[in-house]
């Protein structure tokens, strides 16, 4: 992934010198969270450049403001109001239309943790329906774990069924509904 400015040489796509060749380009614009979608540019209109030989059709689609894509999301990390975790799940629902974000992987974690300027947050990992049974927010399967000391048994303290991502993006289990609110992350497609 390149950042930084690239010049771009617009030509007729009729021109002798272009090729069946496709480049990747991503457009981001950080005033207003850009990203790319599979759309046509008028036909006269084909970007070409030096460090991409070929051609690729573009356009973007935008974040809501407020919120940064990443690796076909957007999100959004609450740092001005702290809550509970379920208050948080109920503001990334209700005020978002999102989810508390769903960790995939051991790079997306790391992206999230740095994200959130390696300050704890809730995400959307719990084990309220059933002990035990750790389920996603959003729905998705739990494929990756980060526990601090492994996970935890499914008998212990009520309430504990709720996760927050603290030192070194590792998670450990709080209260959904009460003690110390944190801030928290949503995301959506």
């Amino acid at each position: 992934m390149y950042h930084g400015l690239l010049s771009l040489k617009v030509e007729d796509e009729n021109a002798p010198s272009m090729s069946n060749k496709r480049a990747k380009i991503l457009v981001t614009s950080h005033g207003q969270r850009y990203f790319p979608a599979k759309t046509e540019l008028p036909q006269t209109a084909k970007v070409m450049t030096q460090h991409f030989p070929g051609k690729q059709e573009l356009s973007a689609r935008k974040c809501t403001f407020g919120w940064t894509y990443h690796d076909n999301r957007c999100y959004y990390l609450s740092t001005k109001h702290k809550a509970t975790w379920t208050a948080a799940a109920r503001a990334c629902k209700e005020m978002h239309q999102g989810n508390l974000v769903s960790v995939v992987s051991k790079q997306n974690m790391e992206w999230l943790w740095d994200f959130s300027g390696r300050r704890p947050f809730w995400i959307g990992l719990s084990d309220r329906i059933t002990p035990g049974k750790w389920d996603w927010a959003g729905g998705e399967h739990v494929a990756f774990t980060n526990w601090k000391r492994g996970p935890p048994p499914a008998l212990r303290k009520k309430g504990k069924n709720c996760v927050l991502v603290k030192r070194r993006g590792k998670w450990q289990v709080k209260n959904c509904k009460r003690g110390k609110p944190h801030y928290y992350m949503c995301s959506v497609r």
